[in-house]
């Protein structure tokens, strides 16, 4: 804090006092904006963000959990770049629009629906689209769906605010590696797809993809179950030894058991690549610090190939630890059962 942040935050009488987030413009976050590996000065950060997104640009957006690939939703020839770019031939890309309002625009969004987008978590929730909208189609291409969220954090709000129906945010990660929170890597890594960076002076310690999930008969199902949501854990209605299972190859989560409780990590993606399995090992690091938690038993995919099983087998000759290994379907039902109670 700078010495007139810190007396408001000291001063009783203060409305500030002890409020941990207190900054003003000259001690809190700053946001730059960085075009060929240089930062531009005497611009409006947001503002020629904004201006570039207008002109088809795709931008590196640093969001809560690491960093999104954003372009304009309606905009063909953006869209369509930047699945060239990602190499992203038809999977569905995620939207992030300022409002309900704007969502309305070109989705269906019942009652459930809404409660979900407006989440204080803010998953991506499935929706149907509506014909005749302004979307491109090649966001979601032969899909009756698009995932949508809102803003969750005030760099998106400033962002979207009276500029767009929709952005696209996708997470900003080279393909099969996890996604990048860190600003030096986002500016090498990135620097191939992305048009401009738009960064903050804030370090991300944990990054994390948003969650999706879709309403089916009522009830919430998660597709991916990560920002908003872990470590938040599973109870069962029974103890458990201390465990920490290590999940199958596509689409990867680890997770620790400790008495009745499950604590699952961030989703991981799929565990193809040295950096995937890297920020595995760093997610298991870091729920063991949060939870002290000790495992006396690692549980592992039966598949002898898989980069989890084969870390498994490492943990097992370093430690001596007990692997047991478990036939992957076997896993996936007993998976949805301790979900389901």
């Amino acid at each position: 804090m700078c010495p007139q942040c810190q007396r408001e935050y000291e001063n009783i009488e203060d409305r500030r006092y002890h409020a941990q987030p207190n900054a003003c413009a000259d001690c809190g976050p700053q946001v730059a904006l960085y075009q060929n590996k240089k930062r531009l000065e005497d611009i409006d950060p947001i503002e020629e963000a904004v201006k570039l997104l207008k002109k088809g640009k795709i931008g590196a957006i640093k969001g809560l959990g690491g960093f999104h690939l954003a372009c304009d939703a309606t905009n063909n020839k953006a869209v369509a770049r930047l699945r060239r770019l990602k190499n992203r031939e038809t999977k569905p890309f995620a939207l992030m629009s300022s409002d309900l309002e704007k969502i309305n625009q070109y989705c269906e969004v019942k009652k459930k629906e809404e409660e979900w987008l407006i989440n204080q978590s803010r998953p991506v929730v499935l929706l149907k689209k509506k014909k005749n909208n302004l979307i491109s189609p090649l966001v979601a291409p032969n899909n009756n769906c698009l995932g949508v969220m809102l803003p969750y954090t005030p760099l998106h709000y400033l962002l979207l605010k009276d500029n767009f129906t929709a952005l696209i945010m996708t997470s900003g990660n080279i393909a099969d590696q996890p996604i990048i929170g860190d600003n030096q890597e986002a500016l090498e890594k990135l620097d191939r797809i992305a048009d401009f960076f738009l960064l903050y002076n804030r370090d991300i310690f944990n990054c994390c993809d948003d969650s999706v999930l879709k309403i089916i008969n009522g009830d919430n199902v998660f597709f991916r179950r990560s920002r908003g949501y872990v470590p938040h854990p599973i109870i069962l209605d029974f103890k458990l030894k201390e465990v920490l299972a290590l999940g199958g190859e596509l689409k990867s989560t680890v997770s620790f058991s400790k008495e009745n409780y499950v604590f699952l990590s961030q989703y991981l993606g799929d565990l193809k690549s040295v950096e995937t399995l890297n920020f595995l090992k760093e997610s298991i690091a870091s729920l063991k610090k949060m939870f002290r938690i000790n495992p006396e038993i690692i549980a592992c995919d039966l598949h002898p190939d898989y980069l989890s099983t084969q870390y498994a087998e490492e943990i097992r000759a370093k430690k001596g630890l007990k692997v047991v290994k478990v036939q992957h379907h076997h896993a996936h039902i007993a998976s949805c059962m301790a979900e389901n109670n």
